[in-house]
Order: C-alpha cells, then structure tokens, then sequence
C-alpha cells in the first residue's frame, strides 16, 4: 500500500488520464484509418471492435493492439489513482474497494485481449472480453455510485459511470443472445464501439475534472 500512496502522491492523475485516453483513442483511430484503406466496406454497424487487430497487413494489427497493450497497464495505473482519490475524498470504503478491483478485473481481460487475437485463440480472446466488457460495465456502475454518495464529489462525475456502463451492459446481454440463439442476425458491432468510446469519455470527464480541481 506504501507503494501506491507514493505513487498517488508523486502522479499528476489528471494528466495521467488524459494522456491515457489520448494514446488509446489514437492508436484506435489510425488502425481504423489503415483498416479502411483496405477495405473501404468498414462500417461501425458491421465490423466488430476487435476487427483492425485481427486483419492484414500487419500494420494495421500491430498499431491497434500496440493500442490495447500501452493502454492496459496504464489503465490499471488509473485505477490505482481513482482508488486513492476517492479515499481520500472520503468515500465509503468498501465501496471504493470494488470499483478498484472490478476496474483492475477488466484492465487484465482487456491485456489478454491485446495479446491474444481472436485469430490466435478465439476461446480465450472470447473470456477476455467477457472479463473486459462484464467488468467495464459493473465497475462503471460502482465507481458511478460511489461518487454519487460522495458530498465532495460533484454528481456528473457519478453519472458519467453509469452512462458508460449503458452500452456496456447492452452489448454484453446481445452478446449472451446471439449465443444462446445462433440463428439470429443482429449484429451488435456498434455497441462495442460505444462501449469503447463510452469508457473513453468516462476517463475525459475525469481527468478533466481533477484537472481543474488540481489548477483552482
């Protein structure tokens, strides 16, 4: 514990998060970029989050999950920085104490995502995201509503968690549908990209917020 109050006395977390979202969103951005110089059919609706770091050339892989690696570690240096954060403004516990473990729960499935590809391993990749998406979702509720008991907190900051987890939770119910019923077509796709810039926005509202906390 020693090693994380240095830690969160010494980090700027502001910048620390926004950084974060920064590098992600970037990466990101630029893999979907190279993806469609290839196949100009991209469509947010069809091709499923993952689909820049399973594809060829290499390029395009290797640039989004180069994404997905700096960002885990660097995600559960953020966790590490809320948790600290939220204690120190005083917030219920136990309550902070499973909002850090559901964070680092799904910073450790999105890890393995990037190390492994669906292509290497569609069974593992597939855990993976459940601990990343299920994960992602619960702890976007608990950190929602930790904040929310907070009277040092303002309350946007408690709805930012719960908006995040909305197209977390959707996505993860259609993914529970379509395997339980195979037949059907709908295509989920889009939700795993609102998931994705949900917890995005969530990060920027955060470290904007503590940015401006830090400079009053």
């Amino acid at each position: 514990m020693k090693i994380v109050e240095n830690f969160y006395e010494k980090v700027n977390g502001s910048f620390l998060i926004l950084v974060t979202a920064i590098i992600s969103l970037t990466f990101t951005l630029i893999s979907v970029f190279l993806f469609i110089t290839i196949n100009p059919a991209f469509s947010f609706f069809i091709n499923w989050l993952p689909t820049p770091g399973d594809t060829t050339p290499v390029i395009v892989s290797t640039v989004f999950n180069t994404g997905v690696l700096v960002m885990c570690p660097l995600m559960i240096l953020i966790h590490l920085y809320i948790f600290m954060y939220l204690k120190e403004k005083g917030c219920k516990e136990n309550l902070v104490k499973l909002s850090l473990l559901l964070g680092l729960m799904s910073s450790i499935g999105e890890l393995i995502l990037g190390l492994i590809p669906n292509n290497v391993s569609s069974d593992i990749h597939t855990i993976a995201a459940l601990f990343f998406f299920i994960g992602a979702a619960c702890y976007g509720i608990s950190y929602g509503t930790t904040e929310l008991k907070s009277n040092t907190l303002p309350r946007y900051l408690g709805y930012s968690g719960f908006i995040m987890s909305v197209p977390f939770l959707i996505f993860s119910g259609s993914l529970f549908i379509i395997t339980l019923f195979p037949s059907l077509t709908y295509n989920p796709a889009i939700w795993e990209w609102l998931s994705y810039f949900s917890i995005i926005g969530w990060a920027i509202v955060h470290g904007i917020f503590m940015y401006k906390e830090r400079n009053v």
